[in-house]
């Protein structure tokens, strides 16, 4: 019996094929609602989608950071407010590593095998015809570790620029809540909702270290 799945050794560009054909679309994707383009005019909509994600994610974070609601989930924190976005970077951390954990451990139990001597081949495009919701939980976990190297150059500077702590603690978990909603969305195969947390989480970063270069830029948010 080989030590990879069959078919792990064909081409990136075939398991992008069967990763279309054998993943269900989500009930966005059936209604239209998506970025996969089989044609000129499937790129036309995309590109005419995409730009519109950009204002509604700002407008996302600025309604989580102005609302009570966000006041609530500070409070009922165990860590007080200053801290809020060093606990932030712990469960980015810990939903990197678990997302592919539970990647490894899905391969071991549904899929009856795993090679640790060739695990990149075990998780490689093959995946997507074996098991298509894994290979995207991979995918998910690939794409978490990626935005940690975007998410400590902003945590960086908005400690260094001393960005008022509320703000900074609001943003946090705003882009928490986008990458936890990030991850559901790739494994359901929710392309369209999974672009729409990503561009949320990048305008978290994006407002962070606007906010810690100009600081005016902050008065929107009540802070001075």
């Amino acid at each position: 019996t080989p030590a990879y799945p069959v078919g792990a050794r064909r081409s990136g560009a075939l398991g992008r094929r069967q990763l279309a054909t054998h993943s269900p679309m989500g009930l966005f994707s059936t209604f239209g609602l998506t970025f996969s383009a089989t044609g000129y005019a499937g790129v036309i909509k995309g590109l005419a989608l995409f730009p519109l994600l950009l204002p509604a994610a700002h407008f996302a974070a600025y309604t989580f950071v102005t609302s009570p609601v966000s006041d609530s989930v500070l409070d009922a924190l165990p860590v007080p407010v200053a801290k809020v976005p060093a606990l932030v970077a712990f469960l980015l951390v810990a939903l990197a590593a678990g997302s592919g954990l539970v990647a490894i451990v899905a391969i071991n139990l549904l899929g009856g095998h795993y090679d640790n001597h060739t695990p990149r081949v075990l998780k490689g495009p093959a995946l997507s015809e074996e098991l298509p919701a894994v290979y995207r939980l991979q995918c998910a976990h690939n794409n978490s570790i990626e935005c940690l190297a975007y998410v400590t150059p902003a945590f960086w500077m908005a400690s260094a620029h001393e960005l008022p702590p509320p703000l900074c603690a609001k943003l946090s978990l705003f882009l928490l809540a986008a990458r936890v909603a990030y991850i559901a969305a790739y494994v359901v195969n929710e392309d369209f909702l999974r672009t729409a947390f990503f561009v949320c989480g990048i305008a978290s970063i994006v407002e962070l270290c606007v906010g810690s270069l100009f600081p005016e830029t902050l008065t929107r948010y009540g802070y001075p």
